[in-house]
């Protein structure tokens, strides 16, 4: 990687940035890198997985017994918030508990819903140590995505 770097004009004391979505073979590729650069979960693929469930939540059908939409929404905003403050942990937690309210058994939307909720979970976790606190970086210009 350093002498592809190089061929592309990096040279060897120049920081650089590493934005990955996240997913295992980059995600190994950045770990190869060692210490000639940073390593970013690029935050586009983290804000497009929360607006897919968003959306998904939306589309949900009424219940009666279960938290509003808006409750799972704002949920939801909660645990982006946090990731994009660099928290990963709160962010987990706040993305388990909506996990508990919803109940597999129930419709097919909210048993596709909880897979897909479970799945960013592990994706967060697997990419904890990539999460960065993406608003300080945005507001000193620094890249995200």
């Amino acid at each position: 990687m350093l002498a592809f770097l190089a061929q592309e004009g990096v040279a060897a004391d120049q920081p650089v940035t590493f934005l990955s979505d996240g997913g295992d073979t980059v995600r190994r590729a950045q770990l190869d890198f060692g210490d000639c650069g940073e390593s970013l979960l690029d935050w586009f693929h983290v804000a497009m997985r929360v607006q897919k469930l968003e959306q998904m939540i939306k589309g949900l059908p009424d219940r009666d017994e279960r938290p509003s939409v808006d409750v799972l929404i704002d949920g939801l905003r909660r645990a982006k918030w946090h990731l994009w403050h660099g928290c990963p942990y709160p962010a987990l937690r706040r993305l388990e508990g909506l996990s508990w309210e919803l109940d597999a058994n129930g419709s097919l939307e909210e048993a596709k819903l909880l897979a897909r909720l479970e799945g960013f979970n592990g994706y967060i976790e697997n990419n904890q140590r990539f999460i960065v606190n993406y608003g300080d970086r945005s507001r000193h210009g620094e890249l995200i995505t």
